[in-house]
């Protein structure tokens, strides 16, 4: 009991609103001690790294002429009745100028992507395109993970598509975001001298670092985490990037070379990247953000009027709002 209130409490400073201070070491502090698990996953420096960050970017200081988007989400079927508000929330809250919408989905779900209704008529001037997996996933690499690593297919291969894809862009910049979270708050992602924004988060998976340290010397310094379930991607520094490593396919068959014996989460190949090399290596084209992100339970109808009126009322205190897979039980 007392736990599920600490907990609580210690999430409430992802909110916009609030920092970390010393009060909240101290009951930090108890929580662990009554918690292993917390003892063995959580992080305090990394917490108050997280919550402590500027609310507003310095980007918004300068709204002048912004350099276009264009925004990327990988979706599949069970994440489709979403799909409409992920698109229309990422259009409506990005600064930036947005000309397409491009979704990839699983080739078996083409045709029932192509019959959603993905933004609202008020915003007919923006292009939504569909694609399947395997305009991105090839034969070769589809293989690859097969044989290697068949009960992660997925989630490899969503890191493979999204790496490609971006690259692939007929744009200069790519803001991917992960299809259910919800971008509930007006951004400047990018402004006219290529300083973007990035949200560090809590998480830090330690295998993703120490395999990026495997490959080069650019990453030796990763201390924290992007894991933000959203990122503006630079496509030529992520081509370059791409270029140093070898390309995807060689980067792929390297991650799976490395994977430990019985690790279920070896290798980022989608966010970290690129996010730990333009930290380490291109601080000035970097503007930190507070990540302000709340993980909700999953609701039951998206389209219904009290839901626009809870993102609103959310909307004064995140950045974003996340339904992840694994919190399906109805409610708020």
């Amino acid at each position: 009991m007392l736990g599920n209130i600490l907990d609580k409490w210690l999430s409430s400073y992802s909110r916009i609103d609030k920092r970390v201070n010393f009060r909240v070491r101290f009951l930090w502090s108890l929580r662990r001690k009554y918690s292993k698990q917390f003892r063995e996953t959580r992080n305090w420096e990394r917490f108050k790294y997280m919550n402590n960050q500027p609310v507003s970017s310095l980007l918004e200081k300068n709204k002048k002429q912004l350099p276009k988007l264009e925004i990327l989400i990988l979706s599949k079927e069970s994440d489709f009745s979403l799909l409409p508000l992920v698109v229309r929330c990422a259009v409506d809250s990005t600064e930036n100028p947005i000309d397409s919408v491009r979704i990839i989905v699983p080739d078996r779900d083409l045709k029932t992507a192509k019959k959603l209704k993905l933004i609202s008529p008020s915003d007919s001037v923006v292009k939504v395109d569909i694609y399947p997996d395997s305009d991105f996933l090839s034969d070769e690499n589809a293989e690859v993970i097969k044989e290697n690593l068949p009960e992660r297919f997925g989630w490899i291969a969503q890191q493979v598509i999204a790496n490609v894809a971006i690259q692939k862009s007929e744009e200069r910049n790519v803001l991917l975001v992960d299809a259910d979270t919800l971008l509930i708050r007006k951004q400047t992602w990018l402004n006219n001298e290529g300083c973007q924004i990035l949200m560090p988060s809590e998480e830090y998976h330690t295998p993703y670092y120490e395999f990026l340290g495997s490959l080069s010397s650019s990453y030796s310094r990763a201390e924290v985490s992007f894991v933000s379930h959203h990122m503006l991607y630079q496509v030529d520094i992520l081509r370059d990037i791409m270029e140093q490593l070898g390309g995807i396919n060689r980067l792929l068959r390297k991650a799976i070379d490395w994977t430990p014996k019985g690790e279920q989460s070896p290798f980022d190949l989608k966010y970290e990247p690129y996010a730990q090399y333009i930290f380490q290596n291109l601080r000035e084209r970097v503007s930190l953000q507070k990540w302000a992100n709340s993980s909700l339970r999953r609701w039951e109808n998206y389209e219904d009027p009290q839901s626009f009126q809870k993102l609103k009322r959310l909307s004064k205190f995140y950045n974003s709002v996340s339904f992840h897979h694994w919190n399906v039980n109805k409610g708020s």
